[in-house]
């Protein structure tokens, strides 16, 4: 289950890279869990998303990579038939 801190994180970065999709990491730093945002290295970004390896690595470089969270611009908050 995500706390409401990670979900406004996720929200937050939605909001900002809209109408393209967002995506990020969920990562665990010592005890904690945070989201962090990624850019979208995908061409056709308000389709489909890719996050980079270089970002992956420093993710994983940060602690454990737990989840990958992403937006559906324009949708509602499910998983779509590709998730």
């Amino acid at each position: 289950m995500l706390s409401q801190r990670l979900i406004k994180a996720i929200q937050q970065h939605a909001e900002q890279t809209y109408p393209n999709e967002c995506c990020g990491l969920i990562v665990r730093i010592g005890r904690q869990r945070r989201y962090v945002p990624c850019e979208n290295t995908h061409d056709n970004r308000t389709e489909h998303f890719r996050i980079s390896a270089e970002a992956w690595a420093a993710a994983e470089d940060a602690g454990a990579v737990l989840a990958v969270a992403h937006s559906h611009p324009d949708a509602g908050p499910h998983a779509s038939p590709v998730d």
